[in-house]
């Protein structure tokens, strides 16, 4: 066996040296711009192995990246935890929580320590799986390298990159994260997303190793070459192939599946030019084959291009446990217990704790185990000493030979990197860039994906266009060509009110985009004002578009002057745009949804209620009519009432003089809702919308940057009489030492309880489950090149199955290979496609 090893080995060694002499020649054999060309050619992850075009891409490009030690000194972290005294909370409960809380001065909170005093040191190449029970802080210290720690939480200690402290802005473009959600636009497909995010990433770098190169963009697309190929390669890799042209999806939208969604967010993630990758319970919803070929993939990655890679994972496999070069193990309250080679592990708890590792127990299992009370049982039956506690643990691993031997000179290996301040990776292009494009590149992106996303959801449109149809043709045809102009502010009120109302579904919608926004923001995708900007001019043409088929329709219906159609039609654009970026600021400074309805609701209220229609302006109270000035509602009333009735009317109906006074029947009209007889009001107006729609859009940026409202404290539950004391004479059993002195009697209790009921209960019939040629076919769209709109697409195809009663059956296959589709077949929930088959 070892002699196989060891050749095998030779063997490995020799195609490694094969490959590299092939890249050699062929970069010899021409210029960098002919092996770049080649770089960028699609196919080019089909024509080459893995790791021989990493290789060849670092020879490339590779020079100009350099090594990244990230150092952790003494980190602590500590957050704030609601304490309630009730563990489910009632109808009643939560009335006198409320009531009791007008009387007390604040809420209980305590404090809770997520990482405790940690030092440690990651290098490149070298790519560590992060492990740890659940509440141990793995999150934590990940968003705390890519600094993305949760509002609330308070952190101390050092954190370098290469010995220095690189700007904020900047941490985005040195550390990618990758979270645990897949939070991802429901309406874009693979590509498009990947695509976004190479031109927010990575762009300006292709761009510029092109131009170095000697080439130029328009002639690498002209020449068969592609600048996005990065993205057809990681597309390759991550086995999203089959999927790159289907949607995202989401609840109500069908798309990826939860394994193709997973590796969309590693993809993502990977596009950019990171020097380290952080990357959280990255194969959480793989299968087994899919999880070792990405880890594999992004071992090679580091190895070749000297990243730093940090990979937490939940119960990884021991296939993928050695694909790592070392291991870190946090205990609980984030404390660290070991950090270093994979190898070593095993040998360093049983050295220095006695806790040996049996041999059918995967290490990673092991060592899990090792921060519960569960490590008794690998603990030595002849030690008389007590297990160690995680803190003992910890303590002991900083004055280990790991530590002094392995960590620590990594300490001294990131001010050698930071000494230099021209050498340092972190101090060189693209990293001293905060975004990795121009801002006009950022916004034509931007622009491009928020116009996709709109035409993407179909059904929205469709149904904004008929509903403003409908209710323009409603309030037409009530005011149809109407001879009492008196009734021409009511109708003008009605369809003021009409477009203010309309667009409330813009917070729910805002509300919807607010977790993927955070996460492209954070990921140093593009700044906030851009995202705001490219937003409101991609949604202006269907806001156009909605005032155009209100306004045409309302205003000949029911017979306006001819003459103020362009001043009718601005003044509603302007009202719409104005309530759109109200529920915008409103949605982005909200927590919740049904409170950002309900302010949108209760404003709208508000301003109808002081729009000068309701009750004029004459009859509000001197101390509030300073409301009326400056809520929008009154001012597009306003604007609409001038407009209409200071023309001359249809035939100079409004010119006519009313006497005893002679004033203007226009006039007269305007005075009886105490609005002002003055066309200077319309400009005054129109500068007022305006102003008022950059107001909004400003709180509304500023709300999206500064406010972080995806998350809230948790919430840890206390005994209410914990910290009673008993008085003199009446102590009593204490109930924790009761409950564990009646555990075994509980246990007895039990079994002789289920043996009762099981033989009073009515047994269920055995039923057994028989598929016949089963298949499930969906309707999708169709590519756009292949001649049709629509397609059929099989997700279930000719399937035989029997399944026996008092069985068990694993269903297993890979990610996107129908098994969620399969039981929702089985369980009928599926209420569209077709279904052919039988089900017996």
């Amino acid at each position: 066996m070892q002699g196989g090893s060891a050749t095998s080995g030779s063997v490995d060694e020799d195609d490694h040296h094969a490959r590299s002499n092939s890249i050699r020649i062929f970069l010899d054999a021409g210029n960098s711009s002919a092996s770049l060309q080649e770089l960028l050619r699609p196919g080019v992850q089909t024509r080459y192995a893995q790791l021989e075009l990493m290789e060849l891409a670092k020879t490339i490009v590779g020079h100009r990246q350099g090594p990244c030690y990230v150092t952790l000194k003494d980190v602590n972290i500590e957050g704030k935890a609601k304490v309630m005294m009730i563990e489910f909370q009632t109808v009643a409960t939560a009335a006198l929580s409320m009531i009791t809380s007008l009387f007390r001065k604040s809420e209980r909170f305590c404090t809770k320590h997520i990482l405790n005093h940690v030092t440690t040191a990651f290098a490149p190449a070298k790519i560590c799986l992060l492990i740890g029970p659940p509440q141990s802080g793995k999150t934590t210290i990940l968003k705390y390298i890519a600094e993305r720690l949760d509002s609330g939480l308070t952190s101390s200690g050092d954190l370098a990159f290469n010995g220095v402290h690189p700007h904020p802005s900047i941490i985005p473009r040195i550390v990618a994260y990758t979270p645990q959600l897949d939070d991802h636009t429901p309406a874009l497909t693979v590509q498009q997303t990947l695509n976004f995010a190479f031109d927010c990433t990575a762009s300006r770098h292709v761009r510029g190793m092109a131009k170095q190169n000697g080439l130029a963009t328009k002639e690498t697309k002209l020449e068969g070459g592609d600048p996005r190929n990065k993205v057809n390669i990681i597309i390759d890799y991550c086995g999203l192939d089959n999927c790159k042209n289907t949607v995202a999806g989401s609840d109500t939208l069908r798309g990826l599946s939860g394994g193709e969604k997973r590796r969309l967010t590693i993809a993502e993630q990977l596009v950019g030019t990171s020097l380290v990758n952080c990357m959280d319970e990255i194969t959480t919803g793989l299968d087994s084959a899919a999880a070792h070929d990405i880890v594999e993939s992004l071992a090679n990655a580091c190895h070749v291009f000297d990243k730093t890679t940090v990979i937490s994972l939940l119960q990884p496999p021991p296939d993928v446990v050695n694909l790592f070069d070392e291991i870190l193990l946090l205990g609980p309250n984030g404390t660290l217990l070991y950090h270093g080679p994979v190898c070593d592990a095993e040998s360093y708890f049983e050295e220095e704790f006695g806790l040996k590792k049996p041999e059918n127990l995967p290490l990673a299992d092991f060592l899990v185990t090792l921060c519960t009370q569960e490590a008794t049982q690998y603990w030595a039956a002849s030690n008389q000493e007590d297990v160690p506690t995680p803190v003992e643990m910890a303590e002991r691993w900083k004055r280990s030979k790991v530590f002094k031997e392995y960590i620590k000179p990594r300490f001294h290996d990131a001010v050698h990197q930071g000494r230099y301040k021209q050498s340092n990776a972190v101090n060189q292009p693209p990293w001293i860039t905060p975004f990795g494009a121009t801002y006009m590149t950022l916004l034509k992106a931007c622009f491009q994906r928020s116009f996709r996303i709109l035409l993407g959801d179909r059904v929205l449109v469709r149904s904004i266009i008929i509903q403003r149809l409908m209710q323009a043709i409603i309030i037409g045809t009530i005011f149809w060509q109407t001879t009492k102009d008196g009734m021409k502010v009511p109708m003008l009120f009605l369809l003021s009110s009409m477009l203010s109302m309309s667009n409330v579904y813009m917070v729910n919608l805002m509300i919807m985009k607010r977790a993927i926004f955070y996460k492209l923001r954070d990921s140093g995708f593009y700044p906030t004002w851009i995202y705001v900007m490219s937003e409101f001019i991609s949604e202006l043409p269907l806001q156009c578009l909605e005032v155009a088929i209100v306004g045409f329709i309302s205003f000949f219906f029911v017979g306006f002057q001819n003459s103020t159609f362009v001043t009718f039609l601005i003044a509603l654009l302007l009202i719409c745009l104005a309530f759109v970026s109200i529920y915008k600021a409103i949605a982005a400074n909200s927590r919740s949804a049904s409170g950002a309805q309900g302010i949108a609701i209760g404003f709208i209220a508000f301003s109808m209620c002081f729009s000068g229609y309701i009750v004029t302006k004459g009859s509000i109270p001197d101390y509030f009519v300073w409301i009326y000035w400056i809520l929008p509602f009154p001012w597009v009333l306003r604007i609409l009432a001038i407009n209409e009735f200071m023309s001359s009317g249809r035939n100079g109906v409004y010119d006519t003089p009313v006497p005893p006074t002679n004033q203007r029947l226009g006039d007269m009209y305007l005075k009886s809702f105490s609005i002002p007889v003055d066309r200077v009001w319309i400009p005054l107006g129109f500068i007022y919308l305006l102003s008022t729609i950059v107001l909004f859009q400003v709180v509304y940026a500023l709300g999206l940057h500064f406010r972080r409202l995806e998350c809230e404290l948790p919430i840890i539950v206390m005994d209410k009489d914990k910290d009673k004391a008993e008085k003199p004479g009446d102590a009593t059993l204490d109930p924790v030492f009761e409950q564990d002195m009646m555990l075994e009697d509980a246990e007895e209790n039990s079994k002789k309880a289920f043996t009762a009921l099981r033989s009073i209960s009515v047994v269920p019939p055995a039923i057994t489950l028989s598929l016949k040629n089963l298949c499930y076919t969906v309707t999708i769209p169709a590519p756009k090149d292949s001649g049709v709109k629509k397609m059929d697409k099989i997700l279930i195809n000719n399937i035989y199955a029997h399944f026996e009663p008092g069985t068990i059956t694993a269903l297993m296959g890979s990610s996107g290979a129908g098994k969620t589709t399969l039981m929702d077949v089985i369980a009928g929930r599926k209420t569209s496609g077709k279904i052919e088959g039988e089900i017996l």
